[in-house]
């Protein structure tokens, strides 16, 4: 059995996620300063993520979760290349989200919940939009190294890349949490090579 010891919270940046090949997604339904949830991955010691597939764990109805909750899913947790919000939910859960039923007793709408709340607890898409101007589609490796230097101690944090051309393309930002999904803990992986 496999035993959960972080948390990793994984955001993307629809103008660079949409750019990688094969990603099917439109980037200009989202604003650029607004990074969404991806997923929200419970982690092995070696900074892998758990995962365990179980199909149809959850119905996909959502009816019982609180309006507050599916509101907070819709605007921070969008799908960019699911054909609506809820498949996407239901693919990251049965991925990720079962692999810690425990720690959110055995009900779905604790781990959404997690996800939610660790994304109000610094304000990280905000910090992380203000890198951004205005229309501007490039960031600066240090710009946004800056803004969660300025969020985190020890840079529990990284930067997930993939090669375009001569370029290096931002698509996710993850940030690393403790079991209690609380404290910020180190992380394995800094950034992806090349940036």
């Amino acid at each position: 059995m496999q035993l959960m010891i972080t948390w990793k919270l994984h955001l993307q940046w629809p103008l660079g996620y949409c750019q990688k090949p094969h990603s099917n997604c439109d980037p200009t339904i989202y604003k650029p300063c607004l990074f969404p949830i991806h997923g929200l991955w419970p982690t092995l010691a070696d900074g892998n993520p758990m995962k365990i597939y179980l199909p149809r764990l959850i119905d996909g109805s959502f009816k019982h979760y609180d309006q507050t909750l599916l509101k907070n899913l819709g605007t921070y947790w969008p799908s960019l290349k699911y054909k609506d919000n809820k498949s996407f939910w239901i693919h990251e859960y049965n991925y990720h989200g079962v692999a810690a039923l425990t720690e959110f007793k055995n009900r779905s709408e604790n781990y959404f919940k997690k996800a939610v709340e660790m994304v109000f607890s610094k304000d990280i898409i905000k910090t992380i939009g203000v890198v951004i101007q205005g229309d501007n589609t490039t960031l600066q490796y240090s710009d946004v190294e800056a803004a969660l230097d300025g969020l985190y101690e020890k840079r529990n944090y990284f930067l997930k890349c993939y090669r375009k051309g001569t370029d290096n393309v931002l698509s996710e930002v993850g940030v690393c949490y403790d079991k209690l999904g609380i404290n910020n803990h180190f992380c394995s992986q800094k950034k992806s090579p090349g940036w």
